[in-house]
């Protein structure tokens, strides 16, 4: 009997002793995180619009993406002494963490403008920034412009479509 809890003895240290050995030094590792809120986009209350244009074959009207949109006509698109109607470019904000860097991952440069059975393209869409970085107070504002196409017949009417423009930190 005495041999045998010798044996369970020396069974039990060499155990604990594997155990010991293989467990060796540890070291701990810091986790951490900063929230911060997530980027948006909002629209300014302004549109695209080119206003009245005369319905010339082939021709455009082209609004700037500059702060303050100057519209630009091919020939025999201006429409002269009537009344040119809204014309505006799009003013866009972006809103974020402060310091935070921000893009328009695909900016979109084609978009149809429906009337009816009709359509017109505006294309060559234009921004005055595709990114940056959001101010101290967490904003950055862009503009958006382009060129409608008249195209070879065009009709008359009053057409309408929607820039779909999406923003995300860098």
């Amino acid at each position: 009997m005495k041999n045998s809890i010798k044996i369970l003895a020396a069974i039990a240290v060499i155990g604990f002793a594997g155990n010991a050995s293989a467990q060796g030094p540890t070291a701990n590792a810091n986790a951490n995180a900063t929230v911060v809120q997530p980027v948006s986009l909002s629209n300014n209350g302004t549109a695209l619009s080119f206003g009245n244009v005369v319905a010339v074959a082939n021709g455009s009207a082209t609004m700037s993406d500059a702060p303050v949109g100057v519209e630009t006509y091919t020939a025999g698109v201006d429409p002269g002494n009537l009344n040119r109607g809204t014309q505006s470019n799009v003013h866009f904000t972006v809103s974020g963490a402060a310091g935070f860097l921000w893009n328009i991952p695909a900016p979109p440069t084609t978009i149809p403008v429906i009337s009816g059975a009709n359509t017109l393209t505006v294309d060559n869409l234009t921004f005055s920034s595709i990114g940056g970085t959001l101010s101290g107070i967490g904003v950055a504002d862009f503009y958006l412009g382009g060129t409608l196409e008249l195209g070879a017949t065009p009709v008359n009417g009053t057409y309408a479509g929607s820039v779909p423009v999406t923003v995300a930190y860098n």
